[in-house]
Protein backbone atom coordinates (compact mmCIF):
# COMPACT_ATOMS: atom_id res chain seq x y z
CA UNK A 1 0.00 0.00 0.00
CA UNK A 2 1.33 3.42 -0.89
CA UNK A 3 2.21 5.50 2.10
CA UNK A 4 0.41 8.72 2.79
CA UNK A 5 2.80 11.60 2.11
CA UNK A 6 3.69 13.76 5.08
CA UNK A 7 2.63 17.36 4.45
CA UNK A 8 4.56 20.21 5.98
CA UNK A 9 2.77 23.28 7.25
CA UNK A 10 2.54 26.26 4.96
CA UNK A 11 5.31 28.74 5.57
CA UNK A 12 3.95 32.12 6.68
CA UNK A 13 6.11 35.13 5.98
CA UNK A 14 6.87 37.03 9.17
CA UNK A 15 5.78 40.59 8.46
CA UNK A 16 8.24 41.90 11.05
CA UNK A 17 11.06 40.85 8.71
CA UNK A 18 9.48 42.75 5.84
CA UNK A 19 9.06 46.20 7.34
CA UNK A 20 11.20 49.28 7.49
CA UNK A 21 10.78 52.59 9.26
CA UNK A 22 11.77 55.55 7.14
CA UNK A 23 12.25 59.22 7.98
CA UNK A 24 10.53 61.63 5.58
CA UNK A 25 11.47 65.30 5.40
CA UNK A 26 9.57 68.24 3.93
CA UNK A 27 10.19 71.95 3.34
CA UNK A 28 8.51 74.91 1.71
CA UNK A 29 9.82 77.18 -1.03
CA UNK A 30 11.28 80.02 1.02
CA UNK A 31 12.23 81.83 -2.20
CA UNK A 32 8.63 82.95 -2.58
CA UNK A 33 9.20 84.83 0.67
CA UNK A 34 5.73 84.90 2.23
CA UNK A 35 2.43 83.12 2.63
CA UNK A 36 -0.79 85.10 2.38
CA UNK A 37 -2.91 85.17 5.52
CA UNK A 38 -5.32 82.25 5.66
CA UNK A 39 -3.72 80.61 2.65
CA UNK A 40 -2.60 76.98 2.65
CA UNK A 41 0.55 75.99 0.81
CA UNK A 42 1.72 72.43 0.33
CA UNK A 43 5.09 71.29 1.62
CA UNK A 44 7.34 69.38 -0.75
CA UNK A 45 10.02 66.78 -0.20
CA UNK A 46 13.26 68.14 1.21
CA UNK A 47 15.82 68.78 -1.50
CA UNK A 48 13.18 68.69 -4.22
CA UNK A 49 11.07 71.34 -5.88
CA UNK A 50 7.51 72.55 -5.22
CA UNK A 51 5.05 69.83 -6.22
CA UNK A 52 7.25 66.91 -5.17
CA UNK A 53 5.07 64.61 -3.04
CA UNK A 54 5.82 61.43 -1.15
CA UNK A 55 4.26 58.53 -3.03
CA UNK A 56 3.81 55.01 -1.69
CA UNK A 57 5.68 52.59 -3.90
CA UNK A 58 3.81 50.00 -5.97
CA UNK A 59 3.77 46.67 -4.16
CA UNK A 60 4.11 48.38 -0.77
CA UNK A 61 1.92 50.17 1.77
CA UNK A 62 2.73 52.55 4.60
CA UNK A 63 1.45 53.86 7.89
CA UNK A 64 2.28 57.24 9.39
CA UNK A 65 3.76 56.80 12.85
CA UNK A 66 4.97 60.27 13.82
CA UNK A 67 4.98 63.95 12.82
CA UNK A 68 7.02 66.96 13.93
CA UNK A 69 7.36 70.56 12.74
CA UNK A 70 9.54 73.54 13.61
CA UNK A 71 7.17 76.39 12.64
CA UNK A 72 8.33 79.77 11.38
CA UNK A 73 8.01 83.02 13.28
CA UNK A 74 9.17 86.62 12.77
CA UNK A 75 12.75 86.76 14.03
CA UNK A 76 12.48 90.52 14.54
CA UNK A 77 9.24 90.27 16.51
CA UNK A 78 8.38 86.87 18.00
CA UNK A 79 4.87 88.15 18.76
CA UNK A 80 4.18 87.71 15.05
CA UNK A 81 3.71 84.06 14.18
CA UNK A 82 3.07 82.91 10.64
CA UNK A 83 2.04 79.30 10.81
CA UNK A 84 -1.10 78.21 12.57
CA UNK A 85 -1.99 74.80 11.20
CA UNK A 86 -0.54 71.69 9.59
CA UNK A 87 -2.99 69.51 7.69
CA UNK A 88 -2.47 65.88 6.61
CA UNK A 89 -4.25 64.60 3.51
CA UNK A 90 -3.91 62.00 0.76
CA UNK A 91 -3.54 61.96 -3.02
CA UNK A 92 -7.20 62.83 -3.57
CA UNK A 93 -7.20 65.62 -1.00
CA UNK A 94 -9.14 63.64 1.63
CA UNK A 95 -8.21 65.03 5.06
CA UNK A 96 -6.93 62.74 7.79
CA UNK A 97 -6.27 65.28 10.57
CA UNK A 98 -5.07 68.81 11.22
CA UNK A 99 -2.90 70.15 14.03
CA UNK A 100 -2.18 73.52 15.66
CA UNK A 101 1.40 74.61 14.93
CA UNK A 102 1.86 78.10 16.39
CA UNK A 103 5.55 78.60 17.33
CA UNK A 104 6.43 78.02 20.97
CA UNK A 105 8.21 81.37 21.12
CA UNK A 106 4.91 83.19 21.01
CA UNK A 107 2.48 80.83 22.73
CA UNK A 108 3.23 78.42 25.54
CA UNK A 109 3.04 74.86 24.18
CA UNK A 110 1.09 75.98 21.12
CA UNK A 111 2.73 73.57 18.67
CA UNK A 112 0.99 70.19 18.86
CA UNK A 113 3.82 68.63 16.86
CA UNK A 114 7.00 69.82 18.63
CA UNK A 115 10.03 69.06 16.53
CA UNK A 116 12.18 67.77 19.39
CA UNK A 117 9.38 65.58 20.76
CA UNK A 118 7.20 64.67 17.80
CA UNK A 119 3.71 63.30 18.27
CA UNK A 120 3.83 59.52 17.96
CA UNK A 121 0.35 58.36 16.95
CA UNK A 122 0.98 54.66 17.39
CA UNK A 123 2.45 55.12 20.86
CA UNK A 124 -0.51 57.25 21.96
CA UNK A 125 -2.94 54.58 20.82
CA UNK A 126 -0.99 51.72 22.34
CA UNK A 127 -0.90 53.47 25.72
CA UNK A 128 -4.65 52.99 25.83
CA UNK A 129 -4.53 49.32 24.86
CA UNK A 130 -4.63 49.56 21.07
CA UNK A 131 -1.99 47.33 19.54
CA UNK A 132 0.40 47.80 16.66
CA UNK A 133 -0.26 45.91 13.45
CA UNK A 134 3.12 44.25 13.99
CA UNK A 135 1.91 42.61 17.19
CA UNK A 136 -1.72 41.89 16.31
CA UNK A 137 -3.46 42.08 12.93
CA UNK A 138 -6.81 42.06 14.74
CA UNK A 139 -6.30 45.15 16.95
CA UNK A 140 -4.65 47.89 14.96
CA UNK A 141 -3.39 51.21 16.26
CA UNK A 142 -5.23 54.01 14.49
CA UNK A 143 -2.31 55.34 12.49
CA UNK A 144 -2.90 56.76 9.02
CA UNK A 145 -2.61 53.86 6.57
CA UNK A 146 -1.85 54.45 2.90
CA UNK A 147 -2.15 51.84 0.11
CA UNK A 148 0.18 51.51 -2.85
CA UNK A 149 0.18 54.51 -5.17
CA UNK A 150 -1.31 56.84 -2.57
CA UNK A 151 0.46 60.01 -1.51
CA UNK A 152 1.21 61.54 1.88
CA UNK A 153 0.67 65.29 1.59
CA UNK A 154 1.11 68.09 4.13
CA UNK A 155 -0.29 71.61 3.95
CA UNK A 156 0.58 74.56 6.19
CA UNK A 157 -1.68 77.56 6.78
CA UNK A 158 -0.50 81.04 7.72
CA UNK A 159 -2.11 83.14 10.42
CA UNK A 160 -0.60 86.37 9.07
CA UNK A 161 1.37 87.30 5.98
CA UNK A 162 5.07 87.63 6.60
CA UNK A 163 8.55 86.67 5.52
CA UNK A 164 9.35 82.99 5.87
CA UNK A 165 12.98 82.55 6.76
CA UNK A 166 14.92 80.16 4.54
CA UNK A 167 15.56 76.91 6.35
CA UNK A 168 12.60 77.28 8.68
CA UNK A 169 9.49 75.10 8.74
CA UNK A 170 11.51 71.95 9.14
CA UNK A 171 8.98 69.16 9.05
CA UNK A 172 9.54 65.42 9.37
CA UNK A 173 7.50 62.28 9.58
CA UNK A 174 8.24 58.64 10.30
CA UNK A 175 6.46 56.04 8.20
CA UNK A 176 6.54 52.27 8.45
CA UNK A 177 6.94 50.70 5.02
CA UNK A 178 5.57 47.21 4.44
CA UNK A 179 7.92 45.88 1.78
CA UNK A 180 6.98 43.39 -0.97
CA UNK A 181 6.25 40.02 0.58
CA UNK A 182 4.65 41.40 3.71
CA UNK A 183 1.57 39.59 4.93
CA UNK A 184 -0.72 42.59 4.27
CA UNK A 185 -3.14 43.66 1.57
CA UNK A 186 -1.15 46.60 0.25
CA UNK A 187 -3.84 47.47 -2.33
CA UNK A 188 -6.51 48.06 0.32
CA UNK A 189 -4.38 49.12 3.27
CA UNK A 190 -6.45 52.31 3.68
CA UNK A 191 -9.38 50.10 4.75
CA UNK A 192 -7.47 48.93 7.83
CA UNK A 193 -8.18 50.69 11.13
CA UNK A 194 -6.84 54.22 10.87
CA UNK A 195 -7.05 54.45 7.10
CA UNK A 196 -9.27 56.99 5.39
CA UNK A 197 -11.67 54.23 4.30
CA UNK A 198 -11.81 52.47 7.67
CA UNK A 199 -14.50 52.89 10.31
CA UNK A 200 -12.04 53.76 13.11
CA UNK A 201 -9.64 56.67 12.89
CA UNK A 202 -7.36 58.76 15.06
CA UNK A 203 -9.11 62.05 15.82
CA UNK A 204 -7.58 65.42 16.73
CA UNK A 205 -9.77 68.52 16.98
CA UNK A 206 -8.68 71.99 18.10
CA UNK A 207 -11.23 74.79 18.52
CA UNK A 208 -10.60 78.49 19.10
CA UNK A 209 -12.21 80.92 21.54
CA UNK A 210 -11.40 84.56 20.75
CA UNK A 211 -12.45 85.98 24.14
CA UNK A 212 -14.24 84.99 27.30
CA UNK A 213 -17.04 86.82 29.15
CA UNK A 214 -16.02 88.09 32.56
CA UNK A 215 -16.81 85.66 35.39
CA UNK A 216 -18.99 83.45 33.20
CA UNK A 217 -18.67 79.94 31.84
CA UNK A 218 -17.98 80.31 28.10
CA UNK A 219 -18.00 77.50 25.56
CA UNK A 220 -14.48 76.82 24.33
CA UNK A 221 -15.04 73.48 22.55
CA UNK A 222 -18.12 71.64 21.33
CA UNK A 223 -18.93 68.45 19.45
CA UNK A 224 -22.50 67.75 18.40
CA UNK A 225 -23.42 64.22 17.36
CA UNK A 226 -25.46 64.49 14.17
CA UNK A 227 -24.25 61.45 12.21
CA UNK A 228 -23.80 57.75 12.90
CA UNK A 229 -20.62 58.31 14.84
CA UNK A 230 -19.05 57.54 18.18
CA UNK A 231 -16.03 59.08 19.87
CA UNK A 232 -13.63 57.88 22.55
CA UNK A 233 -11.49 60.73 23.87
CA UNK A 234 -8.45 59.69 25.86
CA UNK A 235 -6.61 63.03 26.07
CA UNK A 236 -7.45 66.71 26.06
CA UNK A 237 -5.76 70.04 26.56
CA UNK A 238 -6.40 73.73 27.01
CA UNK A 239 -3.92 76.42 25.99
CA UNK A 240 -3.97 79.37 28.41
CA UNK A 241 -4.14 82.95 27.17
CA UNK A 242 -0.42 83.64 27.57
CA UNK A 243 1.69 85.53 25.02
CA UNK A 244 5.33 84.81 25.82
CA UNK A 245 6.56 87.71 23.68
CA UNK A 246 5.46 90.08 26.45
CA UNK A 247 7.30 90.69 29.69
CA UNK A 248 4.38 89.75 31.93
CA UNK A 249 3.26 86.15 31.48
CA UNK A 250 -0.25 86.57 32.83
CA UNK A 251 -3.12 84.20 32.21
CA UNK A 252 -6.65 85.25 33.10
CA UNK A 253 -8.14 81.78 32.73
CA UNK A 254 -8.87 80.03 36.00
CA UNK A 255 -10.92 76.88 35.38
CA UNK A 256 -12.60 74.63 32.84
CA UNK A 257 -15.19 71.87 32.90
CA UNK A 258 -16.27 69.05 30.59
CA UNK A 259 -19.99 68.51 30.13
CA UNK A 260 -21.66 65.50 28.48
CA UNK A 261 -25.16 66.20 27.19
CA UNK A 262 -25.03 69.63 28.79
CA UNK A 263 -26.40 70.22 31.42
CA UNK A 264 -27.00 66.55 32.23
CA UNK A 265 -23.53 65.24 33.19
CA UNK A 266 -20.42 67.00 34.44
CA UNK A 267 -17.39 64.81 33.70
CA UNK A 268 -14.84 66.87 35.65
CA UNK A 269 -13.56 70.35 36.49
CA UNK A 270 -9.96 71.53 36.04
CA UNK A 271 -7.54 74.37 36.76
CA UNK A 272 -6.33 75.99 33.52
CA UNK A 273 -4.18 78.97 34.53
CA UNK A 274 -0.73 78.68 32.94
CA UNK A 275 0.88 78.39 36.39
CA UNK A 276 -1.39 75.53 37.40
CA UNK A 277 -2.93 74.07 34.26
CA UNK A 278 -4.25 70.56 34.85
CA UNK A 279 -5.11 70.30 31.14
CA UNK A 280 -1.71 70.94 29.47
CA UNK A 281 -2.10 71.35 25.75
CA UNK A 282 0.83 69.18 24.67
CA UNK A 283 2.51 65.97 25.66
CA UNK A 284 5.76 67.86 26.21
CA UNK A 285 7.09 71.37 26.09
CA UNK A 286 10.23 72.67 24.42
CA UNK A 287 13.11 72.41 26.84
CA UNK A 288 15.50 74.86 25.20
CA UNK A 289 15.86 78.55 24.46
CA UNK A 290 17.42 80.14 21.39
CA UNK A 291 17.86 83.52 23.08
CA UNK A 292 15.37 85.43 20.92
CA UNK A 293 13.39 86.54 23.97
CA UNK A 294 13.54 85.94 27.70
CA UNK A 295 12.54 82.31 28.20
CA UNK A 296 11.73 81.43 31.83
CA UNK A 297 9.42 78.71 30.55
CA UNK A 298 12.15 76.80 28.73
CA UNK A 299 12.69 74.38 31.62
CA UNK A 300 9.07 73.26 31.83
CA UNK A 301 8.14 69.68 31.02
CA UNK A 302 4.45 68.85 30.83
CA UNK A 303 2.38 65.80 30.06
CA UNK A 304 -1.06 66.02 28.56
CA UNK A 305 -3.80 64.89 30.91
CA UNK A 306 -5.26 61.40 30.30
CA UNK A 307 -8.95 60.85 30.84
CA UNK A 308 -9.71 57.86 33.01
CA UNK A 309 -12.26 56.64 32.26
CA UNK A 310 -12.22 57.82 28.68
CA UNK A 311 -14.81 60.37 27.62
CA UNK A 312 -17.18 58.37 25.40
CA UNK A 313 -20.10 59.74 23.42
CA UNK A 314 -22.30 57.81 21.03
CA UNK A 315 -25.15 58.65 18.68
CA UNK A 316 -28.59 57.69 20.04
CA UNK A 317 -27.14 57.70 23.55
CA UNK A 318 -25.58 61.17 23.72
CA UNK A 319 -26.20 64.43 21.90
CA UNK A 320 -23.11 66.53 22.53
CA UNK A 321 -19.84 67.09 24.35
CA UNK A 322 -18.94 70.59 25.52
CA UNK A 323 -15.99 72.20 27.30
CA UNK A 324 -16.41 75.49 29.13
CA UNK A 325 -13.76 77.91 30.38
CA UNK A 326 -13.94 80.75 32.91
CA UNK A 327 -11.72 83.78 33.55
CA UNK A 328 -10.83 85.60 36.77
CA UNK A 329 -12.92 88.65 35.96
CA UNK A 330 -10.55 89.96 33.29
CA UNK A 331 -11.28 88.72 29.79
CA UNK A 332 -9.05 85.95 28.48
CA UNK A 333 -8.22 85.97 24.77
CA UNK A 334 -6.93 83.52 22.18
CA UNK A 335 -7.86 80.29 23.94
CA UNK A 336 -7.32 76.98 22.12
CA UNK A 337 -8.90 73.74 23.32
CA UNK A 338 -8.02 70.30 21.96
CA UNK A 339 -9.60 66.88 22.29
CA UNK A 340 -7.78 63.76 21.11
CA UNK A 341 -9.08 60.25 20.68
CA UNK A 342 -10.69 57.87 18.23
CA UNK A 343 -13.62 58.46 15.91
CA UNK A 344 -15.82 55.50 15.00
CA UNK A 345 -18.08 55.44 11.95
CA UNK A 346 -21.01 53.28 13.01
Amino acid sequence: MPQTPIKTTTKVVNSMKRVREEMLRWEWDAATNNIAQGTEVELYEFGGTPGDQHEVRIGECEELLSLGIEPAYDTTNPANYYLEQLRVFDRDGSEWNKFLTIPALTRMNANQLPFNSAMNFERLMMSWGFKSFLSSPDALASTLKLPEGDRLRLGITANAAGNIVAGSNRTFGIVRRYLPGSDVDYRHFNEYDGGLKSNKRYYNDVQYLATTIANQWVQSWRLQIIRNEAYKFFQGGLLPDVNLATAAMISHLTQAKIMIDDPLTEYNKYFVNHNYNSLPFNNSNHTYSDGSVATPWAWQIERQHRFSPTVDILKNRNKDLTIYAMDDGTLATDVYTAMIGIKYQI
